[in-house]
């Protein structure tokens, strides 16, 4: 099976070869500590431009094409042997296994979301938003569109509460400045009635002087 497997894979273009190794790292999930088994994947998480090359594999007998229970076309490796036996896919899972174990850590995101009926609540954020930001930069051609999707989306919330914390933040800004510069204010009106205040009580207390004299005055005579 094997010797099959690379028999066919060496009559494809450099392309098509890529292209090959794309879709078989995404027929395989890779086990954490137990062996990798072979996994179903849909048209849809494969794209349109990969199932020409989809069923030049099936012709082959290297993967088995069918439909799910909701009529989407899947494809799936012809037998977990190839998994096993395949060098070349050995080496592509290995080099991959990292981001595939986080792939597969994404689709199951993905479908609590879908569960939730989109609720925005469910969508990535922090560090899981940040390393999938950088997924969706490094890796953009091996993930589908449902999960550039979700990251798109979850960077969309991110940057529009980002928007909205640094508005609210301006508006408490001008608000204390509004409000120190009324305090600011009052205190000098304040100053200036007490200056006035003591300018009077100064007034007053002159007249009654001045009446006082009048009064010694008048007594004296």
């Amino acid at each position: 099976m094997a010797r099959h497997a690379d028999e066919n894979y060496r009559k494809l273009s450099k392309t098509e070869q890529e292209q090959v190794q794309r879709i078989f790292i995404q027929l395989v999930r890779p086990g954490e500590g137990t062996e990798d088994t072979r996994r179903l994947a849909t048209k849809a998480e494969l794209s349109q431009a990969n199932w020409g090359l989809v069923n030049q594999l099936a012709d082959a007998r290297l993967v088995v094409t069918s439909r799910n229970a909701d009529n989407q076309e899947t494809v799936e490796v012809v037998h977990e042997a190839l998994i096993r036996n395949w060098g070349e896919l050995r080496q592509w899972i290995d080099t991959d296994r990292s981001f595939r174990a986080w792939q597969e850590g994404l689709r199951s995101r993905i479908h609590q979301w879908e569960e939730t009926q989109r609720d925005e609540g469910a969508l990535l954020r922090g560090a899981a938003l940040a390393e999938a930001e950088e997924k969706l930069k490094q890796r953009q051609d091996d993930l589908a569109q449902a999960e550039q999707e979700f990251i798109k989306k979850s960077i969309i919330l991110r940057d529009r509460e980002q928007n909205q914390r640094e508005r609210a933040r301006r508006w408490t800004i001008l608000g204390l400045t509004v409000g120190l510069i009324l305090a600011l204010g009052l205190s000098g009106s304040m100053l200036i009635n007490y200056r006035e205040a003591v300018k009077s009580q100064r007034c007053i207390k002159e007249s009654i002087r001045v009446v006082k004299f009048v009064f010694c005055l008048i007594n004296a005579e």
